[in-house]
């Protein structure tokens, strides 16, 4: 949760938002074209699996980019987040160790559609 609203405050504007399932799965909603950017502070600031971002780049919702694994390294590159306590950033946030286990990126659909009755 601090990451996530570390980001939103680097941006000056809401990038992510989060929730929480049943149980302890955090659950992610962000447009597309933000995709590469949380990624990007997820890989930096979660010391994520090293083959996690690889598989998530070549999953079927990330087809729509170009080249998702260099996207996220080029905005990891520059990216630095600071956590907020009482209104004063104070120092970059720390990695986190087994903050996150796996990443499933999913779009939303088409919409609904009338199926035809046989």
């Amino acid at each position: 949760m601090r990451l996530i609203h570390a980001l939103n405050k680097h941006c000056k504007s809401t990038k992510v938002a989060y929730t929480f399932d049943a149980g302890p799965n955090c659950c992610l909603f962000l447009e597309s074209i933000n995709v590469p950017l949380i990624l990007a502070a997820i890989n930096k600031y979660c010391k994520l699996q090293s083959d996690l971002i690889e598989q998530v780049t070549v999953c079927s919702a990330a087809c729509e980019y170009k080249n998702l694994k260099n996207l996220i390294k080029e905005e990891q590159e520059n990216l630095v987040l600071f956590e907020s306590m009482n209104g004063e950033e104070n120092n970059e946030i720390e990695p986190m160790e087994d903050a996150v286990k796996d990443i499933f990126l999913s779009c939303v659909g088409a919409g609904p559609v009338i199926a035809e009755r046989r």
